[in-house]
């Protein structure tokens, strides 16, 4: 299709911090997927979700989501004290109020697949949805 991908990564117990790799090649692949889900008979609801922008919103913010987590993580690796390491995990908490905040505002800056889909796609309506649930 012409895709700058060839693979999907596909595997059923992938553990939670490739979720985030996932995500971002799912959203990258958002049109090869559905095109390809359309063409098999038993994944047509499948489908149909390529199609609903806000699920897709939601899908974009996760794969940022995810890969912010993942910086954590491997800023967590190495050896570093307890002090420094419980410093990083107080300073994302800070950060996550932080974006909330800037979300509710309009800004996305710090999420950029939500931002660039917004900005395709033209939904700024759709994405209030996503910080409904408690942080």
């Amino acid at each position: 299709m012409g895709s700058d991908h060839e693979n999907l990564l596909y595997h059923t117990e992938v553990r939670w911090l490739s979720h985030g790799e996932v995500l971002k090649r799912v959203v990258k692949l958002k049109n090869e997927l559905h095109i390809f889900l359309l063409q098999k008979d038993k994944c047509s609801k499948f489908a149909d979700l390529f199609c609903d922008d806000k699920w897709l919103s939601v899908v974009c913010y996760l794969a940022d989501i995810f890969e912010k987590i993942n910086t954590l993580n491997l800023s967590l690796q190495g050896k570093s004290d307890i002090l420094t390491m419980s410093e990083k995990v107080t300073t994302f908490r800070k950060k996550l109020v932080l974006w909330r905040e800037h979300f509710e505002n309009g800004c996305l800056e710090m999420f950029p697949s939500l931002c660039d889909f917004v900005a395709e796609n033209d939904v700024c309506h759709l994405y209030s949805h996503i910080f409904t649930l408690k942080l």
